[in-house]
C-alpha cells in the first residue's frame, strides 16, 4: 500500500467517523423525543383508564355494550410492533408475549383473532395458518393523531358491540427507561373488568408483564 492509498483510506475512515457522530447526535436527540412522547401519552393513559375504571364501578346499574361480557368463545388480541426492523428485541419480545397471551386464552378453550398493527407484526403471524387476522394496520410513526388511530378504535367498538368477543386485549411494550422496556397484555375491554380496585394510586391499571432475558 503506497502513501496516497493510506491518505485515501485515513480520509475514508474520518468521513466515517463524522458521518457515526452525526448519526448518534440524531438518534440522540429522536430518543428525548421518543421519551417526552412515551412519558406524555402514558400519564393520558393512566388516567383515562383510572377515569374509565370510575365510571365502570359507578355504572354497574346501566347497561351499556362495552360494560357487558358477551357470551363468545373468542377473544381479540392487538399486537402493536413497529414497521421496519434496528430496533434490537423491540418486536421479539411483543411477539413472545403475543404467544403466551394466546397460548393461555386457547388454554381456557378460546378462539383468538388478531388485529396487527406494523408491518413486522403482519408479516410474522399471516404466516400462521392457525390465526386468524381480521385487520392490519400501519404504524402511526413518531406521534399518533386521533384520525388515524380512530378505524382502528372503530373496529374494535364494533366487534365487541356485536358480541363477537368475550374480550378484547392489546400486546406493546412499554418504556420503563433507557434500558428497560417491558412486554405487557392489557385488558381494554369490557369496561367492567376495569375496577377502581385495580388502580394503584398513581393512576395506573394492573397488567401482565412478560420479561425476557
Amino acid at each position: 500500500m503506497n502513501i496516497q492509498e493510506i491518505k485515501q483510506r485515513t480520509k475514508s475512515i474520518k468521513n466515517t467517523l463524522q458521518i457515526t457522530k452525526a448519526m448518534e447526535l440524531i438518534a440522540s436527540i429522536k430518543m428525548r423525543k421518543a421519551i417526552e412522547v412515551a412519558q406524555t401519552s402514558r400519564e393520558y393513559s393512566d388516567r383515562a383508564r383510572a377515569l374509565l375504571s370510575r365510571l365502570a364501578a359507578e355504572g354497574k346499574s346501566y347497561k351499556h355494550p362495552l360494560l357487558a361480557s358477551p357470551n363468545s368463545k373468542k377473544s381479540l388480541l392487538i399486537i402493536a410492533s413497529s414497521d421496519k426492523g434496528l430496533c434490537g428485541s423491540h418486536n421479539t419480545e411483543i411477539f413472545r408475549a403475543s404467544y403466551k397471551a394466546i397460548e393461555e386464552k386457547k388454554k381456557g378453550n378460546q378462539e383468538v383473532d388478531l388485529i396487527v398493527i406494523g408491518n413486522k407484526a403482519r408479516n410474522h403471524f399471516r404466516r400462521i395458518k392457525e390465526l386468524k387476522i381480521i385487520a392490519d394496520f400501519e404504524t402511526f410513526g413518531d406521534s399518533i393523531e386521533y384520525l388515524e388511530a380512530s378505524p382502528i378504535a372503530q373496529l374494535i367498538i364494533e366487534e365487541f358491540s356485536k358480541g363477537e368477543y368475550s374480550e378484547v386485549n392489546i400486546v406493546f411494550r412499554q418504556f420503563e427507561s433507557m434500558i428497560r422496556q417491558n412486554a405487557q397484555v392489557i385488558k381494554i375491554l369490557p369496561l367492567s373488568a376495569i375496577r377502581e380496585t385495580q388502580v394503584g394510586a398513581n393512576g395506573r391499571s394492573p397488567v401482565h408483564r412478560y420479561e425476557f432475558e
